[in-house]
């Protein structure tokens, strides 16, 4: 592999996971450090992460050590970042489950089949205990 973290600067093993983002080559842990400046290391600024960008940055963060300096800054600022999005975000309100008949009908016939393929045998179990 011997490819070369362009965020950290040390060489990306055999064993690390690498990863990729606006043409960069990085370490899976270098992620939230480039998320958290991408101007400084050639990438494009962005205003506000999407919720998916927000947990896996929580992801990618997680295994890293937390003896970095400035691994902690970024961890800091992830936690604010999410305070500020759990406060805008209202939830989402289920309103509709559209089900088609059939399938439900369908599912319904199986759970039925199934029952009588289980209750059968017990019966006849039942009856020849009781028979005796």
């Amino acid at each position: 592999m011997a490819e070369t973290c362009q965020i950290c600067k040390k060489k990306i093993g055999l064993m690390d996971i690498e990863y990729t983002r606006e043409g960069l080559i990085m370490h899976y842990q270098c992620i939230p450090t480039f998320e958290a400046d991408p101007e400084k290391y050639g990438g494009k600024a962005k205003k506000e992460l999407t919720p998916s960008e927000e947990e896996e940055l929580e992801e990618s963060a997680f295994g890293y050590g937390e003896n970095e300096g400035s691994f902690k800054d970024v961890k800091a600022s992830l936690k604010e970042d999410k305070l500020k999005f759990r406060k805008k975000n209202k939830g989402m309100v289920l309103t509709d489950i559209d089900l088609p008949f059939g399938r439900v009908f369908w599912v319904t016939v199986q759970f039925f089949g199934a029952s009588l393929l289980i209750a059968i045998p017990i019966w006849i179990i039942f009856f020849l205990i009781v028979s005796n």
